[in-house]
């Protein structure tokens, strides 16, 4: 695990690359798992997108600071997430995980899976996999397929 010892920056962010599963996969039971307090959904400038991809491969509560500015200018996005969020998290927050996969050389696709009929696989890369197009999380639940596409958020 040589990549944790590189910069604390690249850690801190928990990148895609650099992301250390285990610790998502043993406490999912808690409300451990969540981002800074400092640093909610939107934060991160450019990040946006992959945050949320990650919100939903980790079962990663959304964060929001809000005041009146901010409500105007995300209410929309927030509104429209929300719709996918709340069914996704009602069935997640019932299971455990139960395994995390790492499906490519570069780390850029990645799954997991939460009880025994709710999976999500995230596309964080530039290339379609497996029909999953890329910055993609496609969520099944029950045989059901829900496609989470990132557009611009930032």
């Amino acid at each position: 695990m040589d990549y944790l010892t590189n910069s604390p920056r690249a850690f801190s962010f928990s990148t895609k690359e650099k992301s250390v599963m285990l610790f998502k996969l043993v406490y999912n039971d808690s409300v451990i798992t969540t981002h800074h307090w400092e640093w909610d959904s939107y934060k991160m400038k450019g990040q946006t997108g992959e945050r949320r991809l990650k919100e939903y491969l980790y079962n990663t509560p959304l964060l929001f600071h809000l005041d009146a500015a901010t409500w105007k200018e995300r209410k929309q996005d927030i509104v429209q997430n929300m719709k996918t969020w709340q069914l996704f998290q009602q069935a997640a927050l019932k299971q455990q995980m139960t395994n995390f996969e790492v499906l490519t050389s570069d780390r850029l696709v990645q799954k997991t899976t939460f009880g025994e009929n709710l999976s999500v696989t995230a596309n964080f890369g530039s290339q379609t996999y497996e029909g999953i197009k890329p910055h993609t999380a496609v969520i099944l639940q029950d045989g059901k397929e829900t496609v989470i596409e990132i557009n611009e958020l930032d």
